[in-house]
C-alpha cells in the first residue's frame, strides 16, 4: 500500500514539474502585447482640439517585439484598413517594444478614418471595428470590438 501511495505521489510531482515547466517556457519564450484602441480628443499637432482615434500597444511579455503595423478590421465585412497617416505616433513605426515597458501610441485623424470609411462601404453609424497590431514573425494582437 505504501508503495502504491510513493508511487502516486511520484507521478504528481512528475506531471506537476512538466506542467509548470511547459507553462514557463510559453510564458517566457512568446510575444505579449497588449492592444487598446479608444475614442479621444488631443489638441496635438495643431493646438486645435479634434476628434481622433488613440491606439496603443504595451509589450507585456518577457521577450522584445517589433511592431510594424496598425490595421482596422471592419465587423463582418472580412476587410482591413491600413492606417497609413497619423496626426502623431510615438516611436515611428516600425517600433521595438522592450520587454515589459516598451510603448507605442498613435493618434488617426478620426473624421478622416469615418470618411474613408463611408467612401468605401457606405454610411453606417453602427459600423463595429477593432485594431489589429501586427509585429514581426507575422502575429496579430487585437483590441476589443467597438462602434467608430
Amino acid at each position: 500500500m505504501t508503495a502504491w501511495i510513493a508511487l502516486g505521489l511520484s507521478l504528481a510531482a512528475f506531471l506537476w514539474t512538466v506542467g509548470w515547466s511547459l507553462w514557463l517556457y510559453r510564458r517566457s519564450s512568446r510575444p505579449r502585447l497588449i492592444a487598446r484602441a479608444r475614442l479621444a480628443v488631443t489638441s496635438y499637432p495643431t493646438g486645435n482640439p479634434q476628434q481622433c482615434l488613440s491606439l496603443e500597444a504595451t509589450n507585456s511579455g518577457s521577450i522584445p517585439v517589433t511592431l510594424n503595423s496598425v490595421v482596422i478590421e471592419i465587423e463582418g465585412r472580412g476587410e482591413t484598413i491600413l492606417v497609413t497617416h497619423w496626426l502623431h505616433q510615438h516611436p515611428d513605426l516600425p517600433a521595438r517594444l522592450d520587454p515589459g515597458a516598451g510603448v507605442w501610441t498613435g493618434f488617426a485623424d478620426l473624421d478622416d478614418l469615418r470618411r474613408h470609411l463611408t467612401d468605401a462601404l457606405g454610411p453606417d453609424p453602427s459600423r463595429q471595428v477593432r485594431v489589429n497590431f501586427g509585429i514581426a514573425g507575422g502575429h496579430r494582437f487585437r483590441s476589443p470590438w467597438f462602434t467608430l
